[in-house]
C-alpha cells in the first residue's frame, strides 16, 4: 500500500483500519498483532518482565498464524494481479 509510519503502532493501526475493519482479515489477526506488539514493548521497556517457554510458544504460534493468513492473502492478490495483465 506504500503506507509508511515512524512507529509500530501506526502500522498496526493502519492494518486494523484498512484490513481488519473492512473484513479482509479476521479480528483474530488484530488480536494477535496486538498481543505481539505488547509483548515486544514489555520486553523492551519493562525490566522485570519474564517470558517462560509457554509464553514464547504462544507468541510464536500467533506469529505463524498471522504470517500464514497474510501470506495466503498476498498470494491470492498477486495471482489476481497477474491474471489481469
Amino acid at each position: 500500500d506504500r503506507y509508511d509510519s515512524k512507529k509500530h503502532s501506526g502500522v498496526i493501526s493502519y492494518f486494523r483500519m484498512k484490513y481488519v475493519r473492512t473484513g479482509v482479515f479476521p479480528d483474530e489477526l488484530s488480536e494477535i498483532i496486538g498481543e505481539l506488539q505488547e509483548a515486544r514493548a514489555d520486553s523492551d521497556y519493562n525490566i522485570i518482565i519474564r517470558f517462560n517457554a509457554e509464553d514464547a510458544e504462544n507468541y510464536y504460534q500467533g506469529a505463524v498464524r498471522f504470517c500464514s493468513v497474510v501470506e495466503a492473502y498476498l498470494k491470492r492478490q498477486y495471482a489476481e494481479d497477474e491474471s489481469s495483465v
